[in-house]
C-alpha cells in the first residue's frame, strides 16, 4: 500500500481536524457518481478504496502510532536525511529566485491564454489569472493562489482523467496553463495552499 500520508495528501504532521477536512473533500472530490465514462468510475471507485483505508489507519491514535513507528523503522539515515534536506533548501532556493524574476508582469503584457469564445459565457484567463475548476465551478484564480495547490487535468472533450500534478513555482503554474491550453486540458483544483 502506498503511503497513507500520500494518499490523503496531507503532511505527516496534520492534525486530526486536517486529515478528517482532507478526508471529506477527497472522498467528495472522487465520488464515483461524479465520473460517467466507466473507465473512471472504476479508477474512482479504487482511488476512493485507498482514501478510506488510509483514512481508517490516521483517524484512529494508536493505528496511527503504530504506522508511524513503521514508517520510521524504514526511512533512511540521518546523514541521508540531511543530504535530502540540503538539496530541498537548494530547489527551493533556485525556485524562490526565478518566481521574483517572474512574478511580476509588466503593463501591458499580459498574454492571453484563452480568448472568449463568442457566446461569452467562457472566462478568459491572462497571464496572471487562470481558469481553472473547483468542485467543477469554472474560476479564474490569480498564479499565486495556485502556487503549491494540488491539481488534476481532464481532457476538455472526453472528461478523461490525465492525471495529478502540485505546482511549487509561479513559472510552473504558468507552463502546465499553457500546456494545458495547447492540448485542450482542463485543470481542476483538488487543494490549494494553506
Amino acid at each position: 500500500m502506498k503511503n497513507v500520508y500520500e494518499i490523503l495528501e496531507i503532511e505527516p504532521e496534520a492534525t486530526q481536524d486536517q486529515i478528517k477536512e482532507q478526508y471529506l473533500f477527497l472522498i467528495q472530490a472522487w465520488h464515483p457518481d461524479k465520473f460517467p465514462n466507466p473507465a473512471q468510475k472504476t479508477k474512482a471507485e479504487e482511488k476512493t478504496k485507498s482514501i478510506n483505508a488510509a483514512y481508517e489507519i490516521l483517524r484512529d491514535s494508536v493505528k496511527r502510532a503504530e504506522y508511524d513507528r513503521s514508517i520510521r523503522s524504514s526511512t533512511p539515515s540521518r546523514k541521508q536525511e540531511s543530504r535530502r534536506q540540503d538539496a530541498t533548501q537548494a530547489a527551493q532556493r533556485r525556485a524562490k529566485d526565478e518566481r521574483h524574476k517572474r512574478e511580476e508582469t509588466p503593463a501591458g503584457e499580459e498574454e492571453q491564454l484563452r480568448k472568449e469564445p463568442a457566446n461569452g459565457k467562457r472566462k478568459v484567463a491572462t497571464y496572471t489569472n487562470l481558469r481553472v475548476f473547483i468542485n467543477g465551478q469554472e474560476c479564474l484564480l490569480s498564479v499565486g493562489k495556485l502556487v503549491k495547490a494540488t491539481v488534476q487535468y481532464f481532457d476538455e472533450e472526453t472528461k478523461e482523467d490525465m492525471g495529478f500534478d502540485y505546482f511549487r513555482t509561479h513559472a510552473a503554474v504558468r507552463a502546465a496553463a499553457s500546456r494545458c491550453l495547447k492540448r485542450g486540458v482542463e485543470i481542476h483544483v483538488r487543494q490549494l495552499a494553506r
